[in-house]
């Protein structure tokens, strides 16, 4: 993954970090989608369910320490 802080910087990763569903907000809303699948899910849900898909941030999920020390020095070098 190329860590580049002109398309999203520290703060931006720590917030889509912290946006990250649980597992139970995941279960939730794929539940809600199989037993309406007529009706779209918001784009509130959506949201979470396309971060939740991200796996490069779902792999960091509770080891945010570490994407932030490569954060870190990503952008101490420059």
């Amino acid at each position: 993954m190329k860590m580049d802080s002109t398309i999203i910087n520290r703060e931006g990763i720590e917030k889509l970090l912290s946006m990250l569903p649980t597992e139970e907000e995941r279960a939730k809303i794929t539940e809600a989608q199989f037993a309406n699948p007529e009706t779209p899910l918001g784009s509130a849900e959506q949201f979470l369910l396309t971060l939740a898909s991200i796996s490069e941030l779902t792999a960091s999920c509770g080891h945010s320490n570490w994407i932030m020390k490569i954060w870190k020095r990503k952008l101490q070098s420059r």
